[in-house]
């Protein structure tokens, strides 16, 4: 042998005795060479894998880096690329147009609700007339049972009297005056009546989308007075009520539950009265209240028309900007071959 190796139990080394030692440092180490020998100490190279701290591929791949190996199939995560701001705008501005579509439709829904609301045919400022309440049903889930209604008393009616409507019990609430009156017939009246209620029988009541008039015949009407605001209280079956209370003040929007206001106007020669000045502002209100729900929807309508415009035309200038660009001289050789 032109070399010799010899392998110490307790150094794990080899000895050996030959001078072209790099053709073996690929699989031995050279750890010294002892004074006074000719021999290297070797010890066999491990191999890379053995005494490093091996991690096993989704170990390696938890935390991505540049030199990762990856296996194939093994899932690596790839950061999301970044979205578009102009993506991020449009995605904005349609959820702004979503919350203004739903105010609206609430906007809608609570304008074009009915109201309990009052008129007369004959009603005059110093007589008698015939007072009509109209109450609707506004609940979808509970029939309405009762309607309260609170007649004046700075200017209190001397004469009232209900008329009957089947299925309903009419009660009616007297108060001391502060000031008696006294009627035509001279008499001196120390108490008036400042309100009725008309309930419903058992199992009866208004349900979803039903109404029902209450009519009274009351008099005198105040003399100087060209409306008269009537309160009223109306209650459900499941205990809930809706008090329709709220002053209504000219050049400001209509209160959410409006207090019934009788007009009165000057008695006509065939003995008409109030009707048209009564029916007349409710119709005004709900035609205007209805015109500017329908212009408040179309304006919607056509932003989010507009935004959808927009997007598309975004989208294509994306995929036009995409596109490879024609080869230089492609249009110089188009014209040499049609020439």
């Amino acid at each position: 042998m032109p070399w010799e190796r010899h392998v110490p139990a307790d150094l794990q080394t080899v000895e050996v005795a030959h001078p072209a030692v790099r053709e073996i440092e690929a699989r031995w180490t050279i750890i010294g060479k002892p004074a006074g020998c000719a021999s290297y100490l070797l010890r066999p190279t491990l191999p890379p894998t053995l005494g490093a701290v091996q991690h096993p591929p989704w170990g390696r791949n938890w935390t991505p880096s540049a030199d990762d190996h990856v296996p194939e199939g093994s899932g690596r995560l790839s950061p999301a690329p970044e979205e578009n701001p102009v993506t991020i705008r449009l995605r904005r501005a349609a959820l702004a147009v979503l919350v203004a579509i739903a105010a609206v439709l609430a906007l809608g829904v609570g304008t074009a609700s009915a109201h309990v609301t009052v008129s007369s045919p004959n009603a005059a400022p110093g007589g008698f007339g015939e007072i009509t309440f109209s109450v609707p049903s506004e609940s979808d889930t509970a029939k309405t049972t009762s309607i309260r209604v609170q007649l004046p008393t700075d200017t209190p009616f001397a004469f009232v009297s209900v008329k009957p409507v089947p299925g309903w019990t009419a009660t009616s609430t007297t108060s001391t005056l502060a000031t008696p009156l006294t009627d035509d017939d001279g008499n001196t009246v120390t108490e008036a009546v400042s309100e009725v209620t008309w309930t419903a029988d058992p199992g009866g009541g208004l349900g979803a989308g039903q109404y029902q008039t209450f009519s009274i015949s009351a008099g005198p009407l105040p003399k100087n007075a060209s409306s008269l605001t009537l309160p009223a209280i109306q209650g459900y079956d499941d205990g809930t009520t809706v008090a329709w209370i709220d002053p209504t003040v000219s050049g400001q929007p209509e209160p959410e539950h409006p207090a019934p206001v009788l007009h009165l106007t000057a008695a006509s020669s065939d003995g008409g009265g109030g009707t048209a000045a009564s029916a007349a502002p409710a119709a005004s209100s709900s035609g205007t209240s209805g015109l500017a729900v329908a212009a408040l929807i179309v304006g919607i309508i056509g932003l989010v028309a507009g935004l959808a415009g927009l997007a598309l035309a975004l989208g294509a200038r994306r995929r036009a900007a995409g596109a490879p660009a024609p080869a230089a001289g492609t249009a110089q050789e188009r014209g040499s071959a049609h020439t």
